[in-house]
């Protein structure tokens, strides 16, 4: 983790990278509620999150649809390369073996959090 990270931050990365399924954070019978309880988030007010009724908290400041100013220029300088979406799948070969994320059930929750049913 990056020295500048605080510990809360650093807890919740770890949490969310255990390689191990059982012992990831949020991987247990309480799901999403066991991350959303997490020190990290704790000023998060989640049913007002849910309702949209939140502020953001940064808001940048743009001239154009095009203005790119808040784009670190490593990146604006970087060659564009075009990759043929066949090159990049392997079909025998999957990144993403034992991985455990559910969308059907993540919107679930969600719309339990929209309506008050935590």
């Amino acid at each position: 983790m990056k020295p500048y990270f605080s510990e809360e931050a650093s807890n919740l990365l770890r949490g969310l990278m255990e390689q191990d399924p059982s012992k990831r954070i949020g991987s247990s019978e309480e799901d999403a509620k066991e991350i959303m309880r997490h020190g990290f988030f704790a000023t998060i007010d989640w049913l007002k999150l849910a309702k949209r009724e939140l502020a953001a908290p940064f808001k940048p400041k743009i001239t154009s649809d095009d203005d790119y100013k808040n784009f670190d220029p490593m990146f604006l300088n970087e060659d564009v390369k075009d990759t043929p979406a066949d090159a990049i799948i392997d079909k025998k070969a999957s990144n993403f073996d034992g991985f455990t994320f559910n969308a059907d059930k993540m919107n679930i929750e969600m719309n339990h959090l929209r309506n008050h049913k935590l």
